[in-house]
Protein backbone atom coordinates (compact mmCIF):
# COMPACT_ATOMS: atom_id res chain seq x y z
CA UNK A 1 0.00 0.00 0.00
CA UNK A 2 2.58 2.59 0.77
CA UNK A 3 4.97 1.57 -2.18
CA UNK A 4 1.79 2.46 -4.59
CA UNK A 5 0.69 5.62 -2.46
CA UNK A 6 4.02 6.52 -3.19
CA UNK A 7 3.86 5.50 -7.20
CA UNK A 8 0.57 7.45 -7.36
CA UNK A 9 1.90 10.66 -5.60
CA UNK A 10 5.44 11.11 -7.36
CA UNK A 11 5.08 10.17 -10.88
CA UNK A 12 8.58 10.83 -11.10
CA UNK A 13 9.89 8.34 -9.11
CA UNK A 14 10.26 4.58 -9.84
CA UNK A 15 9.42 2.85 -6.95
CA UNK A 16 10.18 -0.85 -6.01
CA UNK A 17 8.42 -2.96 -3.54
CA UNK A 18 8.89 -6.66 -2.08
CA UNK A 19 6.99 -9.70 -0.91
CA UNK A 20 8.22 -13.01 -0.46
CA UNK A 21 4.40 -13.81 -0.97
CA UNK A 22 3.32 -14.48 -4.69
CA UNK A 23 -0.37 -13.59 -3.20
CA UNK A 24 0.82 -10.39 -2.00
CA UNK A 25 2.79 -9.49 -4.95
CA UNK A 26 -0.18 -10.83 -7.47
CA UNK A 27 -2.51 -8.58 -5.63
CA UNK A 28 0.16 -5.38 -6.15
CA UNK A 29 0.11 -5.81 -9.48
CA UNK A 30 -3.18 -6.06 -10.28
CA UNK A 31 -3.43 -2.58 -8.35
CA UNK A 32 -0.97 -1.59 -10.59
CA UNK A 33 -2.77 -2.35 -13.36
CA UNK A 34 -5.91 -0.85 -11.97
CA UNK A 35 -4.44 2.68 -11.71
CA UNK A 36 -2.47 2.43 -14.47
CA UNK A 37 0.79 3.23 -12.88
CA UNK A 38 3.86 2.92 -15.03
CA UNK A 39 6.44 3.42 -12.46
CA UNK A 40 6.31 0.62 -9.77
CA UNK A 41 7.51 -2.70 -9.63
CA UNK A 42 7.05 -5.65 -7.48
CA UNK A 43 9.12 -8.58 -7.14
CA UNK A 44 9.28 -11.79 -4.90
CA UNK A 45 12.10 -11.74 -2.71
CA UNK A 46 12.59 -12.85 0.57
CA UNK A 47 14.09 -10.23 2.55
CA UNK A 48 15.98 -12.62 4.93
CA UNK A 49 17.97 -13.88 2.45
CA UNK A 50 20.51 -11.46 0.43
CA UNK A 51 18.36 -8.91 -1.56
CA UNK A 52 18.55 -9.04 -5.37
CA UNK A 53 19.69 -5.40 -5.66
CA UNK A 54 22.89 -3.96 -6.72
CA UNK A 55 25.04 -1.83 -3.92
CA UNK A 56 23.97 1.85 -3.92
CA UNK A 57 20.84 1.40 -5.50
CA UNK A 58 17.90 3.09 -3.60
CA UNK A 59 17.34 6.62 -2.57
CA UNK A 60 15.46 5.75 0.19
CA UNK A 61 14.04 2.20 1.82
CA UNK A 62 11.36 2.21 3.50
CA UNK A 63 9.92 -0.71 6.45
CA UNK A 64 7.18 -0.81 8.14
CA UNK A 65 5.57 -2.89 10.43
CA UNK A 66 8.47 -5.17 9.88
CA UNK A 67 8.78 -6.65 14.37
CA UNK A 68 5.73 -8.55 13.93
CA UNK A 69 8.02 -11.06 10.92
CA UNK A 70 11.51 -9.97 11.70
CA UNK A 71 12.80 -11.86 14.67
CA UNK A 72 14.81 -9.83 17.31
CA UNK A 73 17.86 -11.44 15.66
CA UNK A 74 17.56 -11.12 12.28
CA UNK A 75 17.31 -7.39 12.66
CA UNK A 76 21.04 -5.90 12.20
CA UNK A 77 21.33 -8.77 9.79
CA UNK A 78 18.29 -7.47 7.55
CA UNK A 79 19.65 -3.77 8.11
CA UNK A 80 23.10 -4.14 7.26
CA UNK A 81 21.69 -5.64 3.76
CA UNK A 82 19.67 -2.26 3.97
CA UNK A 83 22.54 0.27 4.20
CA UNK A 84 24.38 -2.07 1.09
CA UNK A 85 21.67 -1.05 -1.35
CA UNK A 86 20.99 2.57 -0.02
CA UNK A 87 22.93 5.08 -1.91
CA UNK A 88 25.58 7.56 -0.36
CA UNK A 89 22.85 10.35 0.80
CA UNK A 90 19.97 7.89 0.97
CA UNK A 91 17.76 7.32 3.77
CA UNK A 92 16.26 4.24 5.23
CA UNK A 93 13.03 4.99 6.93
CA UNK A 94 11.78 2.54 9.79
CA UNK A 95 8.08 3.05 10.65
CA UNK A 96 6.86 0.64 13.95
CA UNK A 97 4.71 0.64 16.84
CA UNK A 98 4.57 -0.92 20.19
CA UNK A 99 1.12 -2.53 20.34
CA UNK A 100 -1.81 -2.87 18.08
CA UNK A 101 -3.44 0.33 20.10
CA UNK A 102 -4.74 1.10 23.27
CA UNK A 103 -8.46 0.68 23.81
CA UNK A 104 -11.20 1.02 26.58
CA UNK A 105 -11.82 -2.50 25.41
CA UNK A 106 -10.63 -5.07 28.48
CA UNK A 107 -11.14 -8.16 26.32
CA UNK A 108 -9.13 -6.26 23.90
CA UNK A 109 -6.35 -5.03 25.85
CA UNK A 110 -6.27 -8.72 27.64
CA UNK A 111 -5.84 -10.63 24.02
CA UNK A 112 -3.45 -7.86 22.86
CA UNK A 113 -1.10 -8.24 26.27
CA UNK A 114 -1.25 -12.51 25.23
CA UNK A 115 -0.08 -12.04 21.78
CA UNK A 116 2.94 -9.77 23.05
CA UNK A 117 3.83 -12.43 25.47
CA UNK A 118 3.58 -14.95 23.24
CA UNK A 119 5.61 -13.12 20.38
CA UNK A 120 8.37 -12.58 23.17
CA UNK A 121 8.34 -16.24 23.99
CA UNK A 122 8.81 -16.82 19.84
CA UNK A 123 11.85 -14.25 19.76
CA UNK A 124 9.95 -11.62 18.40
CA UNK A 125 10.21 -7.31 19.57
CA UNK A 126 12.75 -6.35 22.56
CA UNK A 127 10.39 -6.00 25.23
CA UNK A 128 11.95 -7.25 28.67
CA UNK A 129 9.23 -8.45 29.85
CA UNK A 130 6.26 -8.83 26.69
CA UNK A 131 4.24 -6.24 27.94
CA UNK A 132 4.63 -4.53 24.65
CA UNK A 133 6.61 -5.10 21.79
CA UNK A 134 9.41 -2.47 22.75
CA UNK A 135 10.52 -2.02 19.15
CA UNK A 136 10.10 1.54 19.17
CA UNK A 137 12.65 2.52 22.27
CA UNK A 138 14.99 0.94 20.06
CA UNK A 139 14.80 2.05 16.41
CA UNK A 140 17.40 4.80 16.39
CA UNK A 141 20.16 2.42 17.75
CA UNK A 142 19.44 -0.72 14.98
CA UNK A 143 20.14 2.68 12.56
CA UNK A 144 22.96 3.47 14.45
CA UNK A 145 23.95 -0.28 14.24
CA UNK A 146 23.69 -0.66 10.64
CA UNK A 147 25.37 2.48 10.08
CA UNK A 148 23.42 5.17 9.28
CA UNK A 149 24.05 8.71 10.61
CA UNK A 150 22.12 11.93 11.39
CA UNK A 151 18.98 9.98 12.84
CA UNK A 152 15.99 11.59 13.41
CA UNK A 153 12.21 10.35 14.75
CA UNK A 154 8.59 11.51 14.47
CA UNK A 155 5.74 10.04 16.39
CA UNK A 156 1.89 10.08 15.06
CA UNK A 157 -1.12 8.02 16.33
CA UNK A 158 -4.80 7.31 14.29
CA UNK A 159 -7.63 7.24 15.99
CA UNK A 160 -9.96 3.83 15.10
CA UNK A 161 -12.71 4.74 17.44
CA UNK A 162 -16.17 3.87 17.22
CA UNK A 163 -17.44 6.01 14.09
CA UNK A 164 -14.46 7.35 12.61
CA UNK A 165 -13.64 6.96 9.35
CA UNK A 166 -10.43 4.40 10.23
CA UNK A 167 -12.62 2.92 12.49
CA UNK A 168 -14.29 0.04 9.70
CA UNK A 169 -10.58 -1.08 8.19
CA UNK A 170 -8.64 -1.28 11.33
CA UNK A 171 -11.30 -3.36 13.41
CA UNK A 172 -11.17 -5.76 10.24
CA UNK A 173 -7.28 -5.83 10.71
CA UNK A 174 -7.34 -6.72 14.39
CA UNK A 175 -9.95 -9.76 13.99
CA UNK A 176 -8.15 -10.88 10.73
CA UNK A 177 -5.03 -10.77 13.02
CA UNK A 178 -6.45 -12.25 15.88
CA UNK A 179 -7.77 -14.93 14.65
CA UNK A 180 -4.69 -15.62 12.59
CA UNK A 181 -2.62 -15.52 16.52
CA UNK A 182 -5.10 -17.93 17.94
CA UNK A 183 -3.04 -20.89 17.30
CA UNK A 184 0.11 -19.15 17.98
CA UNK A 185 -1.06 -18.43 21.18
CA UNK A 186 -2.17 -21.77 21.96
CA UNK A 187 1.32 -23.03 20.98
CA UNK A 188 3.04 -20.95 22.60
CA UNK A 189 1.42 -21.89 26.09
CA UNK A 190 0.17 -18.45 27.33
CA UNK A 191 -3.68 -19.79 27.41
CA UNK A 192 -5.86 -22.35 26.28
CA UNK A 193 -7.57 -22.79 22.87
CA UNK A 194 -10.75 -23.01 24.64
CA UNK A 195 -9.84 -19.53 26.83
CA UNK A 196 -8.64 -17.84 23.52
CA UNK A 197 -11.50 -18.37 21.81
CA UNK A 198 -13.94 -17.28 24.64
CA UNK A 199 -11.90 -13.71 24.76
CA UNK A 200 -12.11 -13.81 21.17
CA UNK A 201 -15.74 -13.29 20.95
CA UNK A 202 -16.09 -11.35 23.83
CA UNK A 203 -13.53 -8.63 21.84
CA UNK A 204 -15.08 -8.92 18.83
CA UNK A 205 -18.52 -8.36 20.79
CA UNK A 206 -16.51 -5.13 22.51
CA UNK A 207 -15.00 -3.51 19.61
CA UNK A 208 -17.86 -3.42 17.56
CA UNK A 209 -19.87 -1.61 20.49
CA UNK A 210 -21.13 2.04 19.99
CA UNK A 211 -19.05 3.15 23.19
CA UNK A 212 -15.45 1.12 21.34
CA UNK A 213 -12.89 3.60 21.85
CA UNK A 214 -9.20 3.09 20.30
CA UNK A 215 -5.62 4.83 19.63
CA UNK A 216 -2.42 3.22 17.91
CA UNK A 217 0.54 5.39 18.14
CA UNK A 218 3.50 4.87 15.78
CA UNK A 219 7.14 6.25 16.10
CA UNK A 220 9.22 6.59 12.45
CA UNK A 221 12.98 6.81 12.60
CA UNK A 222 15.32 7.32 9.86
CA UNK A 223 18.78 7.59 9.17
CA UNK A 224 21.43 8.42 6.40
CA UNK A 225 23.92 6.97 4.80
CA UNK A 226 27.10 9.58 4.78
CA UNK A 227 29.88 7.13 3.10
CA UNK A 228 30.53 4.38 0.69
CA UNK A 229 32.19 2.22 2.99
Amino acid sequence: GWALDVAKTYEHMHVIGIDNSKTMIAHAQEEKKLHDLKNIDFEEMDAFQPLRFADLTFDLVNIRNAVGYVPKDDWHRLLKECYRITKVGGILRLTEADSMGLTNSPAYEKHHRLGTQAMRQFGYGFSPDGTTLGITPVLSWLLKQAGYADIDMQSYFFDFSYGTPLYSSQIQNIEFVFEVARPLLVQSGVVTLGEIEKLYVQAVEEIRGENFRGIEYFLTAWGKRLTRA
